[in-house]
């Protein structure tokens, strides 16, 4: 804590730093009280090894306070120019996630949209995100659909974002929202579960 009130003191942005202590069965409703005035949740390396927890968190964050997370797996996140990939679904799930990152979206000297998609039609599924991105004034964005091929989504989406190298991974968390418990879809648990790089992900 110590470590990250110099960190703070030394931005010159206001800030308050509060400590908890709580059972496990009530660290959902401890994040959900803390959470819904705030923009994000964030969750660094100790807590990714810590999966009892870990679950409570993001059931307070997604299902209970309803506000986005961040992971920084490897404490990696940049903010000048970095290189964006958006894991996009026409989902209400991953519109929310890009809805919320338009603010980190801004920043991003590109910005990659991938869909995978072993169907390819004819219509263009990136068209409609395009235009919102561009409304909101994100530049330099391209759009790729990649093929499945058999392979889990987790892992053509890890391939991606190293092929464009990507500092920032966006993209629309699973779940049930009235279940209590680790109950996400196969890829949002296998991307939590085999973070490399920063990941924004909301539902």
């Amino acid at each position: 804590m110590r470590e990250l009130e110099g960190f703070l003191a030394g931005t010159g942005i206001p800030y308050n730093v509060e400590s908890a202590y709580t059972e496990v069965f009530s660290v959902d409703n401890e994040v959900d009280r803390r959470a819904r005035l705030a923009d994000l949740v964030m969750i660094g390396a100790d807590l990714l090894g810590d999966q009892n927890t870990l679950e409570a968190v993001l059931d307070g964050a997604w299902f209970h306070a309803d506000v986005p997370v961040l992971f920084d797996p490897a404490a990696s996140l940049v903010f000048d120019n970095p290189t964006v990939m958006i894991a996009w679904q026409e989902t209400a799930e991953a519109s929310s996630a890009v809805r919320a990152s338009v603010p980190l979206l801004k920043l991003a000297g590109s910005v990659h949209i991938v869909i995978v998609d072993d169907n390819r039609d004819l219509r263009d599924p990136a068209a409609g995100l395009l235009s919102y991105l561009s409304s909101r004034g994100v530049e330099n964005v391209s759009a790729e659909v990649v093929p499945r091929n058999d392979r889990l989504v987790s892992h053509v989406l890890d391939d991606h974002a190293e092929r464009v190298g990507a500092n920032l991974v966006v993209m629309g968390a699973y779940g049930h929202a009235r279940l209590r418990e680790w109950v996400f879809g196969g890829v949002t648990r296998s991307v939590v579960q085999h973070l490399t790089r920063p990941t924004f992900m909301a539902r």
